[in-house]
């Protein structure tokens, strides 16, 4: 999978790196994550144990519920100086007014990092049941902005590596178009054996679902007229969240495919998921965690091959 690294002399974040052997290269860091249709890593946030949910966000953002509980003081625009208040939403329409807390430092798996201020948001009521337990927070994955990550589903781990000691043979290479903290990779998806529909979806590493299609997208390309007539619903950031059911479904990475699956199209009228600018549908780890995984978004691009 991997190719002796050049160099040596490789930065993470915080933490410096011990000499590094000349020959077979070993990940920069390890992170054991839990999975449960999510990945959340342990670590802690100024020194208290904290549940952070991986997320395409920037940076870190607490739970509201985490900073009240810790010894954590969070303050409103005002507390701040600011203008006004910032609001944030997600996949549904709601939005909520972020707080503030300054001076965090953030550590996980032995990697450290220090912010001057970062955001505070009701995490766990805005998400409700759409995970299991209590979510601490999101870890973005702007963290791991220098090192490509290589996901291991099945071992439950996360390994960083010097994104030039990637040796590509073997993998489906997708551009990685970085918009943000977001990255948006060109697809295509299948419904039934002829319908073909090209594709730019998100590489939502928070979302547990396997593939969601916007709303501006379904009506555009009439993708109801495949669909069960029934509405389904769920929770996200953002809110609830309204679905249409599509089955039968194959999303082509590259050369390589899903096997058939039923996929999600958005029914909100508001919201991110309404009517994106840069994209048109969320790959999520129902798909991904089918797979090999390198995400190098620092470099633009997504691996995918298939398992074993």
């Amino acid at each position: 999978m991997l190719r002796p690294a050049a160099a040596c002399s490789v930065a993470i974040l915080l933490a410096p790196l011990a000499a590094c052997a000349a020959q077979a290269p070993t990940p920069v860091a390890t992170i054991p994550f839990e999975y449960d249709g999510h990945i959340f890593l342990h670590g802690t946030v100024n020194g208290d144990s904290a549940r952070l949910l991986y997320d395409p966000v920037d940076g870190v953002i607490l739970d509201r519920r985490f900073a009240d509980r810790g010894t954590l003081r969070h303050r409103d625009w005002r507390g701040v100086g600011d203008g006004g208040p910032t609001r944030v939403g997600g996949g549904g329409g709601d939005q909520v007014e972020v707080t503030w807390v300054d001076s965090v430092t953030l550590a996980l798996g032995g990697l450290q990092w220090r912010f001057p201020r970062i955001p505070v948001i009701p995490l766990d009521s805005m998400m409700g049941d759409a995970i299991a337990g209590t979510p601490d927070g999101l870890a973005g994955t702007t963290l791991f902005r220098d090192h490509a990550v290589h996901l291991d589903f099945a071992a439950r781990r996360m390994e960083l590596y010097a994104p030039g000691s990637i040796d590509t043979t073997g993998w489906q290479v997708l551009p990685v178009t970085v918009i943000g903290a977001k990255g948006v990779v060109p697809l295509r998806m299948t419904v039934g054996d002829t319908v073909e529909y090209a594709m730019r979806a998100v590489v939502d590493i928070g979302m547990a679902g396997a593939f969601r299609v916007s709303t501006r997208e379904v009506d555009a390309r009439n993708l109801l007229r495949h669909a069960a007539r029934n509405l389904a619903t769920g929770r996200g950031l953002g809110g609830m969240l309204l679905s249409r059911r599509l089955g039968n479904v194959r999303v082509h990475l590259g050369a390589v495919a899903t096997d058939p699956i039923e996929v999600e199209l958005a029914r909100e009228p508001r919201g991110a998921d309404a009517n994106p600018r840069d994209y048109d549908a969320l790959l999520g780890l129902g798909v991904l965690s089918r797979f090999d995984v390198i995400y190098d978004l620092g470099n633009g691009r997504l691996l995918v091959r298939p398992v074993g």
